[in-house]
C-alpha cells in the first residue's frame, strides 16, 4: 500500500499536524504560520501563500493516508483563506497577517494593512483551493479559485498580456513598479502558477486561464540560457536557485498533467545546471552569478529540497534521464537531513545574506516532506499515476 511510503516520515508528518504550525483554534483557525521559533514557542506571521501550500500538501498526503485527517486540514486551511485572506470585493489575496505584532505590520510592506497583493502568492493559494476542490467537490473552493483567477487576469497583465506585473497595490489601484528583489518582478519563476491556471481552466471550463498560462510558458522558455539556468534578477546576470526551481516545477506539472513532453529537455538542462553550478561544488551557493558581488553562498533547505524533488520527478517522468554526477548525491542528502530537528521540524538554514536562521520553517518542511515522498516512491519502484501529479 502507498501508505507504507509515509511510514519512515511519521515524525515529520506529526510535526505538520501537532506543532501548531497550522493554527488549531481561535479566529485564525486553519491559517498557517511561516515559521515557529520552537525554543521561544513564538510563531511568525500567518502566511496565505504558505496556507495554500499546506492545503495542497494535505491533499497529496491524503492520497497515501486517507484516514489521517489530511482532508479536514486542507478544508480548514481553505476556509481560513476564504474567511480572512481573500478580499470579498476584489477576490485578491492579501500578503501576510501579523497577530499582536504592530511593529511587524508597520515595517513589512506585504502586511495585510498595506493591501498589496502578489501574483505568486495568489496562484499558490489558488492551486490549494483547486486541489481541495478536487478532493472534496466543495463548490465554495472553486468559486474562490475563480475569483483568484479573475484577479490574475485583471490585475497582473496589461497591454493585451504583453506586460506582466508581480505586485499590485489595491489602495492605489495600480501595479507596483518592479523592484530589485527577485520576487518583486515578473519572470520565469511565476511559471509555477500554471499549475493553478491550468487546473482552474479545466475545473471552471473557462479557457482564458489556460491561455494566460500558455503566454507565461512562451515567455519563460525564451529566457532560459544555453547553460540551463533561468535568470531571476532584472539584469539577467544572476539566478537564485529557489525561484529557478519554481520554473522547473511548473514545467514538470505540465509534462505530467498536460503531457507536454517537449518540455523535458528544458527541465533536464535546468536540473543539471542547478546541481553542477550550485550544489555539487565545494562551497554551495544559493544564488549564482559571474559577478562576485551577486553571489550568495550557503544552504537553504527549501531550495535543496526543491532541486531534489525536481530531480526525482524527472526520473519518474523521463526514464531516459541520467547524469554523470548522480553517484555524488548522498552527501547532499545528509546535509539536508542535518537540518531536521528532534521534534520532526525542518530548520530554514541560511537566509539570502548568509545569516543562519534556526527557526522551524513551514514551507521548507513541506518541500522536504514531499521530496522524501517522491524519493520513496521512485526508489521503491511503486506504480504511481503521474497523470495527476501534485506539486506543493
Amino acid at each position: 500500500m502507498s501508505e507504507n511510503v509515509l511510514a519512515p516520515l511519521q515524525v515529520q508528518l506529526d510535526w505538520l499536524q501537532n506543532s501548531g504550525i497550522q493554527i488549531p483554534d481561535g479566529d485564525d483557525i486553519g491559517g498557517v504560520y511561516a515559521w515557529i521559533d520552537e525554543a521561544a514557542a513564538k510563531p511568525s506571521f500567518i502566511y496565505p501563500e504558505i496556507t495554500g501550500y499546506y492545503a495542497t500538501l494535505c491533499c497529496h498526503l491524503a492520497a497515501h493516508q486517507p484516514d489521517a485527517g489530511w482532508i479536514d486540514r486542507a478544508r480548514s486551511a481553505c476556509d481560513w483563506i476564504l474567511r480572512v485572506a481573500q478580499e470579498e470585493g476584489s477576490g485578491a489575496i492579501l500578503g501576510r497577517k501579523y497577530v499582536d505584532d504592530p511593529t511587524g505590520a508597520e515595517s513589512d510592506i506585504y502586511a495585510f494593512e498595506h493591501r498589496l497583493t502578489l501574483f505568486f502568492d495568489a496562484v499558490m493559494v489558488g492551486y490549494g483551493l483547486c486541489s481541495t476542490f478536487d478532493a472534496t467537490g466543495d463548490q465554495r473552493y472553486l468559486d474562490a479559485a475563480i475569483r483568484v483567477g479573475d484577479t490574475c487576469l485583471e490585475l497582473f497583465e496589461s497591454d493585451g498580456g504583453q506586460v506582466r506585473h508581480a505586485v499590485y497595490d489595491l489602495n492605489k489601484q495600480a501595479a507596483v513598479p518592479s523592484g530589485p528583489r527577485w520576487s518583486a518582478h515578473f519572470a520565469s519563476f511565476e511559471m509555477k502558477g500554471v499549475m493553478f491556471l491550468e487546473s482552474l481552466a479545466k475545473q471552471s471550463e473557462r479557457p482564458e486561464y489556460a491561455a494566460m498560462a500558455e503566454r507565461m510558458l512562451v515567455a519563460a522558455l525564451e529566457t532560459q540560457q544555453e547553460s540551463g539556468r533561468f535568470p531571476t534578477d532584472g539584469s539577467q546576470a544572476a539566478t537564485h536557485l529557489h525561484p529557478h526551481c519554481y520554473t522547473l516545477e511548473g514545467l514538470l506539472w505540465l509534462v505530467s498533467n498536460r503531457d507536454r513532453r517537449e518540455l523535458l529537455p528544458h527541465i533536464r538542462r535546468g536540473i543539471a545546471w542547478a546541481f553542477e553550478n550550485c550544489l555539487l561544488i565545494e562551497n554551495r551557493i544559493q544564488q549564482w552569478s559571474e559577478q562576485p558581488d551577486l553571489v550568495i553562498r550557503g544552504v537553504r533547505t527549501d531550495t535543496v529540497s526543491q532541486v531534489f524533488r525536481a530531480y526525482h520527478l524527472t526520473k519518474m517522468l523521463d526514464i531516459d534521464a541520467s547524469w554523470s554526477w548522480e553517484g555524488q548525491l548522498e552527501p547532499l542528502y545528509e546535509k539536508l537531513s542535518s537540518f531536521g530537528t528532534d521534534s520532526g521540524a525542518t530548520i530554514y538554514g541560511e537566509d539570502e545574506y548568509g545569516k543562519k536562521l534556526s527557526h522551524s520553517n513551514s514551507w521548507c518542511h513541506m518541500f522536504r516532506v514531499e521530496m522524501l515522498v517522491y524519493r520513496q516512491l521512485r526508489e521503491s519502484q511503486m506504480a504511481v499515476d503521474l497523470s495527476k501529479l501534485i506539486i506543493t
